[in-house]
C-alpha cells in the first residue's frame, strides 16, 4: 500500500456528503463491522509494541495492564510514555522516533473517524411527504454535541433538518475502511523495522 501522506488532517476527512443512497440498513451494518474490525487490528499492533517497550518481549501481563485502560486515548498515552523511556535507554534512532511520531499522529486523527462510525445510527431519509426516498445514511446520534450543529445550518441542504455534521453511505464507510487498512500496514511496517533494529529479548 502507498505510504501515509504528510497532511494527516486533510487525509482523514470524509468524502463530500452524498444526496442519494440506495443502501439498506443491513449493508451499512456490515460496512460498520468491517471498519471497526479493521480498526481493532491496528489497536492490537500497538499492544504488541507496548509489550516490547515495557518488557522487551511479548508479555501477557503488559498486554492486560494496557487493556485495563478503558479509553483508546488513555492507552495511547501509556504507549507514548513507555516509548519515551525505551527510546532513550536503548538509543533508538531519530529516523525510527520520527516515524513513530508520524504514525501516532495519523492514528490520533483517524480515531475521530473511527468514533464517527462507531457512535452513529442509521436513518432512512424521505422527503416530499415520503414520495422522494433519499436512502439510508449513517448519521451521528442526537446526543453527540460535537457531531451535530446546535441549530439548523442555513446552507439550503435538505438533509440539514436533523443538524447532523455528517452523513455516510456504505461507499463512504468502505472508503474510510480502506484508509484504516493503510494505517494498519504503516504500523505493521514500523513494527517490523523496529524489531529488526531492536530485537525482542528472549
Amino acid at each position: 500500500m502507498d505510504p501515509l501522506p504528510q497532511n494527516a488532517e486533510e487525509y482523514w476527512k470524509f468524502l463530500s456528503p452524498r444526496d442519494k443512497s440506495d443502501d439498506t440498513h443491513e449493508m451499512i451494518y456490515q460496512a460498520i463491522g468491517q471498519a471497526l474490525t479493521t480498526w481493532e487490528g491496528t489497536e492490537y499492533l500497538w499492544v504488541s509494541l507496548f509489550c516490547h517497550f515495557v518488557e522487551g518481549r511479548p508479555s501477557n501481563a503488559a498486554a492486560r495492564a494496557l487493556g485495563s485502560i478503558l479509553s483508546s486515548k488513555g492507552r495511547m498515552e501509556a504507549l507514548d510514555a513507555a516509548s519515551e523511556v525505551y527510546f532513550q535507554i536503548h538509543g533508538v534512532s531519530k529516523e525510527l522516533r520520527d516515524e513513530y511520531k508520524f504514525i501516532r499522529h495519523h492514528f490520533d486523527v483517524a480515531r475521530g473517524r473511527r468514533n464517527d462510525i462507531a457512535h452513529a445510527v442509521t436513518m432512512n431519509f424521505l422527503f416530499g411527504g415520503g414520495d422522494d426516498a433519499a436512502g439510508v445514511f449513517l448519521i451521528p446520534a442526537m446526543y453527540g454535541n460535537k457531531k451535530n450543529f446546535a441549530f439548523k445550518p442555513p446552507d439550503g441542504d435538505r438533509f440539514s433538518i436533523l443538524k447532523s455534521k455528517y452523513r455516510l453511505t456504505v461507499l463512504d464507510i468502505d472508503f474510510m475502511t480502506g484508509k484504516f487498512r493503510q494505517l494498519q500496514q504503516a504500523v505493521l511496517r514500523f513494527q517490523g523495522k523496529f524489531a529488526q533494529a531492536h530485537p525482542p529479548s528472549e
